[in-house]
């Protein structure tokens, strides 16, 4: 039995909490992606023009294309989901910003879609029409990858408050830890990918 300056541990119990804490949410990122299932029609970038012409009712949505996979640089879009099942979004986004690498959180965040509720056979589009966030703008060339997580019961990240910074979405290793700690305490998740060319 060691002491730990909080009470007594017995050796498995110190190597319990180093698997949980540490060891597993280093994994989880890995095992997410091996286990997504490709969201060939749950994820759909559609140019922020077109889906304002769709809201004005000038537009027949069946002569709209869905399946572009390469998106233009420069171009506004916004980021269709549809999911066959009811829970919360959590989405990941890893890209380049400002020549940089960088994992963010979309959803749930202020910026883009705060509470991440997702209805079944129900469209949500990203940026949220209300949102801080007008629109998703690609300025680099390369391969955007998003990574969608659909859980039972929201996540609870300690980042995401309704008084929250709207810009406050870029995911460090705290954070990533925060996120697979909260997405293995889920009785069930759904995860799905999608990666998008910009050219």
């Amino acid at each position: 039995m060691l002491f730990l300056g909080f009470g007594l541990w017995y050796p498995w119990q110190i190597i319990y909490k180093w698997l949980w804490e540490v060891e597993f949410p280093r994994q989880a990122g890995d095992l997410a992606g091996e286990i997504a299932q490709c969201g060939m029609t749950e994820f759909q970038m559609v140019k922020l023009e077109e889906k304002l012409k769709d809201r004005r009712g000038g537009l027949d949505i069946g002569e709209i294309e869905y399946c572009e996979e390469t998106i233009e640089k420069g171009e506004r879009y916004i980021l269709e989901l549809a999911f066959q099942q009811t829970g919360y979004l959590l989405l990941l986004y890893e890209g380049e910003v400002e020549k940089k690498k960088e994992v963010m959180c979309l959803c749930p965040s202020r910026a883009y879609y705060l509470d991440g509720v997702i209805f079944e056979d129900k469209a949500v589009n990203l940026p949220q029409l209300r949102a801080p966030a007008k629109s998703l703008r690609f300025t680099e060339a390369g391969e955007e990858h998003f990574r969608a997580i659909l859980t039972t019961q929201p996540l609870g990240l300690s980042w995401v408050r309704p008084d929250s910074n709207p810009t406050d979405f870029i995911v460090d290793a705290g954070r990533l830890t925060e996120i697979w700690q909260a997405v293995g305490r889920q009785e069930e998740a759904l995860v799905f990918y999608k990666n998008f060319v910009v050219r």
